[in-house]
């Protein structure tokens, strides 16, 4: 008999033992987070790309700036990834890109130093067309609570256009941090 109470009293006991509550699941903006706190403390893994795969597989945009990121932490480009990381999330929040022609133009010498010649190619293409965009928005916006220097990036950018065309494919640090650095402009 008293086996018998004891078991009652665990079972009683048992099935009042709340739970843990189950964590709610991520949102893209809340994995984008992590994977730009992962991306620079080094500790990405295999996974969370595959997680963030999945939750922006219905956006061909998304995906694909989300392949770059991975081929950038790939070659250890960690810096860039997580600029990348944090365009990607402005993206997936507002559903528009930022324009970047500095930012994009950065990502072409970081893919060409590693020989990913088609990201290359389609950062160029992205730099040389949001361009436009860039200069006439950026014309009309007061920047200079902002300290930034329009005209500065705007020769930087215009200056590394034209040695792509002449045929040099490679830049320095500094510079490819200078035109990642170069003012996004919203639509």
């Amino acid at each position: 008999m008293r086996r018998f109470i004891v078991c009652v009293m665990l079972l009683i006991l048992a099935s009042c033992t709340a739970q843990a509550p189950q964590p709610a699941p991520m949102t893209p903006i809340d994995a984008l987070a992590q994977l730009n706190t992962d991306i620079s403390l080094n500790n990405v893994t295999t996974d969370e790309f595959e997680e963030l795969a999945v939750m922006l597989q219905n956006n061909s945009h998304a995906s694909d700036e989300l392949e770059e990121i991975a081929t950038m932490v790939w070659y250890n480009e960690t810096k860039h990834a997580g600029h990348g990381v944090g365009l990607l999330m402005y993206y997936v929040a507002n559903g528009k890109d930022l324009i970047c022609p500095g930012h994009a133009l950065s990502h072409y010498y970081v893919f060409a130093r590693h020989g990913e010649n088609d990201k290359a190619a389609d950062a160029l293409a992205e730099a040389k067309e949001s361009l436009p965009e860039w200069v006439a928005i950026t014309a009309n916006e007061n920047l200079t609570s902002q300290n930034v220097n329009i005209p500065v990036a705007l020769s930087l950018i215009r200056t590394h256009l034209n040695a792509i065309e002449a045929g040099n494919t490679t830049a320095s640090d500094d510079d490819i941090d200078a035109l990642a650095g170069a003012y996004c402009a919203s639509a």
